[in-house]
């Protein structure tokens, strides 16, 4: 019963947070590599690379938690979305940057705060992501 009332939820909820999260990259993708970039983690050229593409792929995922047929592939892409941010979040952290997270373009806010914050938040959408999909896995 709590799986019939959960799943959608978490799913609208994520669809949602990855479509936005999509679409307010797409505006200005300059200060999206930039974002990126400030994680010191990518050659300056692949950070520039993935604003490009990321948001889009962020909006495939959104859309995709939306569609029954690929609904469990959309969790797992959103599941491996979330650990990656994670990680490259927590590295941010260890490594002291002073940086803002980058997650929704340039509505992002920066400092540490934003960063605790964005870990949390990656923290629990690979949760609801995992729980998204062993709710439709066949």
């Amino acid at each position: 019963m709590a799986k019939k009332i959960i799943e959608p939820i978490l799913r609208y909820g994520v669809a949602a947070l990855f479509l936005w999260a999509g679409i307010s990259k797409l505006a200005r993708p300059d200060l999206f590599a930039a974002a990126i970039n400030n994680y010191r983690l990518l050659p300056y050229s692949a950070g520039v690379a993935l604003a490009y593409t990321l948001p889009w792929f962020e909006i495939m995922t959104g859309a995709g938690l939306l569609v029954k047929r690929v609904r469990a592939g959309a969790a797992l892409c959103a599941a491996f979305l979330f650990a990656l941010f994670f990680l490259a979040l927590l590295q941010a952290l260890i490594r002291g940057l002073d940086i803002h997270c980058g997650c929704f373009g340039a509505l992002s806010e920066p400092g540490q705060h934003s960063l605790m914050a964005a870990l949390v938040r990656a923290a629990a959408g690979l949760a609801a992501a995992r729980w998204i999909f062993r709710a439709n896995a066949v």
